[in-house]
């Protein structure tokens, strides 16, 4: 049913975000789409950016118009993907995709999404900037997640994991 092929479509486009990891980070990268007891093959970039792209632009028609809820992906993560692997798309193939990254990121911003610019001052009289409060423990209500396309939920009490840490470190590379 369509429920079950729009999670089918996120879950896939986790697994296209992490070889799209793969594929900025290394030359060579294992590589499977099946369930198999053998090794998965190792691809290099050009096969493993033609998968992705394929991949992306196949969930782009498959991912709601608009998120389902605030943890959830939409068609515009998808593009800003795309976007993202087409910055590169030199460094990858050897040819540049700067018109496609144009285009794709054009679809991405067309979206509901949009900065947030709201600074704040807590009762404390701390002032905080939009910028900052994207990082803060509410931002899945501050008013910031206006402006995330995916939001990995972490309060420090209800749910941990490494998540938070991996995108500082992986953000700053």
């Amino acid at each position: 049913d369509e429920k079950t092929l729009q999670q089918r479509a996120e879950v896939r486009f986790i697994r296209a975000f992490n070889y799209w990891y793969l594929l900025d980070m290394f030359k060579v990268a294992p590589f499977s789409t099946t369930e198999s007891s053998e090794l998965p093959q190792f691809v290099e970039r050009p096969a493993l950016y033609e998968w992705l792209g394929g991949e992306l632009k196949e969930l782009i028609e498959i991912l709601p118009d608009e998120r389902l809820s605030i943890y959830r992906v939409d068609k515009y993560a998808a593009w800003l993907l795309l976007a993202r692997t087409y910055i590169n798309a030199e460094i990858y193939t050897g040819k540049p995709a700067w018109e496609d990254a144009k285009n794709a990121a054009d679809k991405a911003m067309s979206g509901p999404y949009q900065l947030h610019k709201t600074n704040i001052t807590s009762a404390e009289g701390i002032k905080y900037s939009a910028y900052q409060q994207l990082f803060m423990g509410d931002n899945h209500k501050n008013g910031a997640q206006q402006e995330i396309m995916l939001l990995a939920y972490q309060d420090g009490v209800y749910c941990q994991s490494w998540g938070g840490s991996r995108f500082l470190v992986n953000m700053v590379r």
